[in-house]
């Protein structure tokens, strides 16, 4: 585990919660943990589609006493997509078919910067090349005008909006990372792109809340 331990731009001292209580535990100590279910109940068959969002950013920080690591959105679908890619494979080599429909996978990823905060750039865009998922990205910084997952979820609402509409009974749709703005405003987004593809905003927001209650729609952000 690497410590999270360092200052802002403005002075202020940043602990980690669980880095930092690690820290200051001393040999003779238990420390009791458990497992919790996760939220995210990933589809079984390659064929069923999902929407995975994960915006996030790499960071990375050394001085002489320790090192950190900040996470993405982006990390718990990684073990999915591996999963499903391993199926896809299996699938094409006793079918010898590529009929593969990458919009049954999309994965829109979020960051800063492309050649600094982009991670798994290059497996999720070794399965792009194959045609196993759709790939749709925003990177925040590198133009003049800021660019997040939520606009990038508007600017391609036909190819979205048309997979949820046909796929109501089995689409997953699943948001990951930090939880203080990001997941409601891509729920907007969506709500958005389906009042459009609906013409009836009413009707839009009835079905985001229908498939977040059959847990279609699910946000694990912390």
């Amino acid at each position: 585990m690497a410590l999270v331990d360092y200052k802002t731009a403005f002075e202020r001292n940043i602990e980690g919660v669980c880095s930092g209580f690690f820290r200051r535990l001393v040999l003779s100590e238990y420390v009791f943990m458990w497992l919790k279910k996760g939220t995210l109940n990933f589809p079984k068959n390659f064929n069923d589609p999902i929407i995975m969002v994960g915006p996030g950013r790499n960071l990375i920080k050394f001085n002489l006493y320790n090192n950190f690591i900040l996470g993405t959105g982006i990390s718990p679908f990684i073990s999915f997509l591996e999963e499903r890619e391993a199926q896809i494979n299996e699938y094409l080599k006793e079918n010898h078919e590529k009929n593969i429909n990458p919009l049954k996978t999309v994965v829109i990823f979020g960051c800063r910067y492309i050649k600094k905060d982009f991670l798994f750039h290059d497996y999720l865009m070794k399965l792009e090349e194959k045609s196993y998922i759709t790939l749709i990205t925003a990177f925040s910084r590198d133009q003049g005008n800021k660019v997040y997952v939520q606009n990038k979820i508007k600017e391609n609402a036909i190819i979205l909006s048309t997979l949820i509409e046909e796929n109501i009974e089995n689409i997953k749709i699943f948001i990951s990372g930090n939880a203080k703005y990001m997941p409601q405003q891509v729920k907007d987004a969506f709500t958005e792109i389906m009042s459009e593809k609906f013409k009836d905003e009413q009707s839009a927001k009835g079905l985001m809340n229908l498939l977040q209650r059959k847990k279609q729609f699910v946000i694990d952000a912390w």
